[in-house]
């Protein structure tokens, strides 16, 4: 990770190359690549993305995704009827 001068006096801005951005987020380049589609992760140049925006970014999708998704339901641990199995009793042979 480097850092560059703040723009207009501003914070410095922080840049991460893509690779350990990766590693950062635990995704593929292929899913980088993806996230900068889907302007989640921000560009600086090439091979160099702002690893807090990107973060941010990457967060509120994460939350809102899990927001869209419907929630599993518990049922608890399963439990095993009497009888369940396919057993036959057999009546007593005479004889």
């Amino acid at each position: 990770m480097s850092e560059l001068p703040g723009l207009g006096g501003d914070k410095p801005v922080h840049r991460i190359g893509g690779s350990d951005l990766c590693d950062l987020f635990g995704i593929t380049p292929g899913m980088l690549t993806t996230l900068g589609k889907r302007d989640i992760v921000v560009r600086l140049g090439r091979d160099a993305y702002d690893p807090e925006e990107s973060t941010r970014c990457y967060i509120a999708s994460l939350r809102e995704r899990a927001r869209k998704t419907p929630k599993a339901t518990t049922l608890g641990p399963t439990k095993r009827l009497s009888g369940s199995r396919n057993t036959t009793q057999r009546a007593a042979r005479p004889g």
